[in-house]
């Protein structure tokens, strides 16, 4: 199939929560009519409160201000918007999907590049106070930095010019269907995400190897390098006296060709497994080796 080079992921929605689902929990809790937070935040299409910070038209001071206003307005009543982004920074944010997380480093781990696209706002000069890790990724594109909002195609342009490919060897992970529209008009392939584990299903097929049980140090088992996993499971079923019911994973080691290492995650443990390359005269004995960890 097609070898992709890039995958893009948007922050909110994707990595981490929608705030606007964070929005309607704050608003029962509170009192606040629902859908006030994004009614704020989104009216005005083009002149909306959103892309105009995101456009670097407001900081975050004058956006947090002005969203006040417009809330005000709405619901006819004051609408304590800091006590909403409070909350949404301290609790529910910090709920990164770890999925997400563990199939940015698998995608890492083949050679390819990551990207974060980051649409959230930042309070002054104060560092990122969103919790993810962002070793995990080569770019960083943060709209609001940049002065391009989404859906406009500047930014995903910008995003793969950091990362140094074309359109059509990068795929987007977003939850907006307007993000992803203008990043397929660009030649992009998207990955709608609603549910994150049918998405990430989805994107396996488009990249052709696992994006979960990531082990530092591996990637997925190599072409002519494949141990058959049934009798794998089934020889360690014996040895170890463990049952599972989640499938084996086999992933293999990033040292060279002399020997074959793979980590094996089985009914709860995880193994190093050594298979030397046989002489080519035959085996002499044992060909493969066990350590266990």
């Amino acid at each position: 199939g097609f070898s992709y080079k890039a995958v893009i992921f948007e922050e909110s929605g994707v990595l981490l929560p929608a705030p606007h689902r964070t929005a309607t929990d704050w608003e029962a809790r509170s009192c606040i009519p629902a859908g006030t937070i994004q009614q704020g935040a989104l009216s005005g299409e083009e002149n909306s409160l959103s892309l105009q910070y995101s456009r670097g038209e407001l900081t975050a001071v004058e956006f947090l201000q002005e969203l006040g206003q417009q809330c005000f307005e709405i619901a006819n009543a004051r609408v304590p918007v800091h006590s909403f982004l409070w909350d949404l920074i301290q609790n529910e944010m910090i709920k990164q999907h770890p999925i997400m997380a563990e199939a940015a480093q698998c995608i890492r781990a083949e050679g390819l590049k990551t990207a974060l696209l980051s649409h959230n706002l930042c309070l002054g000069d104060a560092e990122r106070s969103l919790p993810l890790d962002q070793q995990h990724f080569d770019v960083i594109v943060e709209s609001h930095q940049e002065g391009v909002p989404r859906p406009s195609p500047g930014i995903y342009k910008l995003c793969l010019e950091h990362l140094g490919v074309q359109p059509q060897e990068s795929i987007l992970l977003d939850s907006s269907s307007q993000n992803l529209k203008a990043a397929a008009q660009l030649g992009m392939k998207t990955v709608k995400v609603d549910d994150p584990e049918a998405a990430l299903k989805e994107l396996e097929t488009h990249l052709g190897f696992p994006l979960q049980g990531f082990v530092p140090y591996t990637h997925s088992v190599r072409p002519g390098m494949e141990i058959p996993k049934d009798h794998l499971q089934k020889y360690l079923e014996d040895v170890l006296g463990a049952h599972s019911t989640a499938p084996l994973e086999l992933r293999q080691f990033d040292n060279g060709e002399s020997t074959r290492s793979y980590s094996v995650r089985f009914g709860g443990r995880l193994l190093v497994l050594k298979k030397e390359e046989e002489p080519p005269d035959g085996p002499s004995g044992p060909s493969v080796r066990r350590e266990y960890r």
